[in-house]
């Protein structure tokens, strides 16, 4: 039996692609994830991490390490492993994926660990303003995550806290997935506060089946 693709599985979702179908892709690349994504030049997700790293620094000058960060998106724990050397230690982890979590898990990385998708329902195990901070790579896209979760991801965030993460260029430029109106809608409400916007390498490696070579990553304060 041929190995699972996931580059080329994630080439053929679309806004009509159901949580559901994204949950089956996920649990079916679990095992050969990190050694194709590595194969495939996969960064974005070091970037991103160092970015909210610096972002939680003039947040939280002093005592960022020990506050409470979700990784959104948590997949096998790529991001939490970053977060460990960078000295993070109170991180829970999100997936929607249980089979990426199983992975995860073994790593010991994280606090706890909560299978969910994330949609505009809230997730009942997460309380209003629970973490300082979150950072979520490689989740926010079409298909995966709509653009009304954004509302749901900074009920999770306190006052003053930060969220860091990547979506691709044409993701977000696009007018069709919303993803731009809703940013700016939440900049015009006073939500939230932008605090970075950068443009980075998603892959380090050009064409890649599935994949972008170029993502943004965005940094907002809570307010």
């Amino acid at each position: 039996m041929a190995e699972f693709d996931g580059y080329q599985a994630l080439s053929q979702v679309s806004n009509q692609t159901t949580e559901a179908e994204i949950r089956q892709i996920y649990d079916n690349w679990a095992t050969n994830y990190e050694m194709d994504t590595n194969s495939h030049g996969y960064v974005a997700h070091k970037t991103c991490t160092d970015v909210f790293d610096a972002e939680m620094a003039k947040a939280y000058p002093k005592y960022r390490l020990s506050l409470r960060v979700m990784d959104a998106g948590a997949g096998t724990g790529i991001v939490g492993e970053h977060l460990q050397q960078l000295g993070y230690t109170n991180v829970d982890g999100l997936d929607i994926s249980q089979e990426m979590l199983n992975i995860a898990r073994q790593k010991r990385v994280y606090k706890n660990l909560i299978c969910a998708g994330l949609s505009e329902t809230e997730i009942a195990e997460i309380a209003d303003g629970q973490y300082e901070g979150i950072v979520c790579s490689g989740t926010i896209t079409v298909a995966h995550v709509k653009a009304a979760s954004l509302g749901e991801l900074r009920r999770w965030l306190k006052p003053g806290g930060i969220i860091c993460f990547t979506i691709r260029q044409d993701a977000l430029e696009l007018p069709e997935y919303g993803y731009k109106q809703k940013i700016d809608e939440m900049v015009t409400t006073g939500t939230w506060e932008m605090r970075h916007k950068s443009l980075i390498q998603y892959h380090s490696k050009a064409g890649v089946k599935g994949g972008q070579d170029n993502c943004f990553v965005l940094v907002f304060k809570a307010t």
